[in-house]
């Protein structure tokens, strides 16, 4: 375990894993992703990529849901920004995104819910242009299980033990 002194005392962070790296110990946002359906027939699919607005606003999510109505939104990396080793730092930006005012309220977590996949890229995986040699991809891959509010069936998750699919990719076959 990993332990933080503060003014006499002493608080567990979370504890190392074989790689050195820590897991994330704050609390998870509720506001949640809703998982596709299989067979579900769809007509509308939205995507993007690089999270990262400069300034907030409800343009995107307005046409995204009312606009051009889209019956799935696909994240396709970059779902946030948070390079480095740090799950504290990850969890943190994952769960600033998904409470964003505008994500939050006319996004994908808004209600009625939009179904939500995706993937990761660089800097929501590890670190700018970071690959295997991630030491914390097993960790980063738990936030992102977190993120995407993954089943514990889902073969990504967590729960999943020896078995669990290393990666993010997934599919879901649409009617």
């Amino acid at each position: 375990s990993v332990f933080l002194a503060g003014p006499a005392t002493f608080e567990v962070v979370g504890a190392l894993n074989d790689n050195g790296c820590c897991a994330a110990s704050s609390e998870v946002y509720e506001k949640t992703h809703l998982q596709p359906t299989e067979g579900t027939y769809v007509r509308k699919v939205a995507f993007s990529s690089c999270n990262n607005p400069p300034e907030p606003s409800t343009a995107l999510w307005n046409h995204v849901r009312s606009g051009f109505g889209a019956e799935h939104w696909i994240w396709l990396g970059d779902n946030m920004y948070a390079d480095g080793e740090s799950m504290e730092s990850k969890r943190a930006a994952y769960n600033a995104a998904r409470s964003d005012p505008y994500y939050s309220t006319v996004g994908p977590v808004g209600e009625p819910k939009i179904p939500v996949t995706g993937v990761w890229d660089d800097h929501d995986f590890g670190s700018n242009n970071q690959g295997a040699e991630y030491a914390c991809r097993d960790l980063s891959q738990t936030e992102f299980q977190h993120h995407f509010s993954l089943p514990p069936s889902d073969p990504r998750h967590a729960s999943q033990g020896g078995a669990r699919r290393r990666g993010v990719y997934g599919s879901t076959l649409y009617s």
